[in-house]
């Protein structure tokens, strides 16, 4: 998901939503920042296929407004991992 190739991108981030890879997530997260519209409408929609979530965001919105939404999946993925950690000390699965 990082290359400098747009479609290579975009086709690494369809294919995580296709699979349905939870362990993508921050990386999807990570392209809602790419400098390419393209790019950011394909993580959003692979976000919101794999999480049923948006959190506010808009590939088209100007940069405050993403990086405000931006940080909302930050805290997202953060406490998605607190929970799977607390899970695991507990004996407990969760995802």
């Amino acid at each position: 998901m990082s290359s400098p190739d747009i479609g290579v991108r975009v086709q690494a981030i369809r294919q995580a939503a296709a699979t349905g890879d939870l362990d993508a997530l921050p990386h999807l997260v990570d392209r809602l920042e790419d400098e390419d519209p393209v790019v950011r409408f394909a993580a959003i929609l692979a976000l919101q296929d794999l999480t049923g979530l948006r959190l506010g965001y808009s590939y088209g919105q100007d940069s405050a407004e993403r990086a405000a939404a931006v940080a909302l999946w930050r805290e997202y993925l953060q406490a998605r991992a607190d929970r799977t950690r607390a899970g695991k000390s507990s004996g407990r699965s969760s995802v």
